[in-house]
């Protein structure tokens, strides 16, 4: 037995030792990461294989590993794929082998992440919108947020039967709620009662913060809001993702690739 915790301390400060940095682009540097063993990549794998077909269960693993391994107190979904492209390329192989129009194209993820402090990294990372006397506040999400909605929709998602396309549409539909609740920070409502003679109108201003409440009585809220609130919320999640391809495109001669940020990015070609 005294062999076996000696093992497991050198195989553990062999970890430590080869920690490498990695960028973040929402604190624009770097911090370091610490290698994915095999039993990382055994959980990796397992989550690919999601009956619900929703990769729910992928990405609540790699969340999982991303705060594991990597020095900082809070990740921002958009910083997910760069994050996980550099994790890729220090522990499975530095060159990602894809297509492009049917032609086999390689990929250098090294020169692929060195080009990452060239993005822009302007970002709007808090906004609102209003209807009426409805504020919605938005923010981007960290892992820990994402997580708590992650884990309350999988509950809700059902795997689907063969040809049962009913349940895949609910899926959908289901996972679309989960994801406007994760990127709300707050509700707030304004309300106004008659002043006394000669005054004006008292303004009531109720607000509730989504941190503060489990994840069923935000999606209660969320399917509550006016449907007008839907394009400004849709629009800024979009403009966050929009973002985050920034980190997974690759061009090669005038085409483009996208790095898949799936379980597929985590195996050798």
């Amino acid at each position: 037995m005294s062999s076996y915790n000696n093992i497991l301390k050198e195989l553990d400060k062999i970890n430590e030792a080869s920690e490498e940095s990695v960028y973040i682009p929402s604190m624009r540097g770097t911090t370091t990461v610490k290698p994915i063993n095999i039993k990382k990549q055994k959980d990796i794998i397992k989550s690919s294989i999601d009956p619900s077909s929703t990769s729910l269960a992928f990405n609540l693993c790699i969340n999982k590993i991303i705060s594991e391994c990597v020095d900082s107190e809070k990740i921002l979904v958009s910083d997910k794929p760069a994050v996980m492209i550099a994790m890729r390329n220090s522990n499975i192989g530095a060159v990602y082998n894809g297509t492009i129009d049917d032609t086999p194209v390689s990929i250098s993820l090294s020169d692929v992440i060195s080009k990452y402090t060239e993005i822009d990294t302007t970002l709007v990372y808090k906004t609102k919108v209003e209807t009426g006397n409805v504020t919605v506040n938005l923010t981007i999400p960290d892992l820990e947020t994402d997580n708590k909605f992650m884990i309350a929709c999988a509950r809700v998602v059902k795997a689907p039967s063969a040809g049962d396309y009913s349940q895949v549409s609910d899926n959908i539909s289901e996972m679309f709620v989960y994801e406007v609740a994760k990127f709300v920070s707050s509700i707030q409502f304004r309300s106004e009662t008659p002043g006394l003679s000669g005054t004006e109108p008292v303004t009531e201003l109720s607000s509730v913060r989504f941190s503060e409440l489990p994840a069923s009585q935000c999606i209660k809220l969320v399917e509550m809001l006016p449907v007008t609130m839907n394009q400004g919320i849709v629009k800024y999640i979009s403009s966050i993702r929009d973002y985050e391809e920034l980190f997974t495109v690759v061009t090669v001669d005038d085409k483009s690739l996208h790095l898949p940020v799936d379980a597929s990015l985590f195996t050798l070609e």
